[in-house]
């Protein structure tokens, strides 16, 4: 344990260096969950949009059934 406190206290750039780059790397794949999610939830949204304009249209006054 006194030889890696004694090599991080040494190289304390490094350290700083390897510590940031682990946190920009969790964040990068935090980043992608949340993108695919809200992909999902626009795809989600939009057959929503679709069954909705469908009920609308048949609500019209003078619409006539398939």
């Amino acid at each position: 344990m006194h030889a890696l406190a004694n090599w991080v206290s040494q190289n304390r750039l490094v350290t700083i260096l390897l510590f940031a780059y682990l946190l920009l790397s969790g964040l990068v794949v935090e980043q992608g969950r949340i993108i695919e999610n809200q992909r999902t939830l626009i795809h989600e949204l939009f057959g929503d949009r679709l069954a909705l304009n469908a009920v609308r249209k048949q609500a019209l006054p003078g619409h006539r059934a398939n």
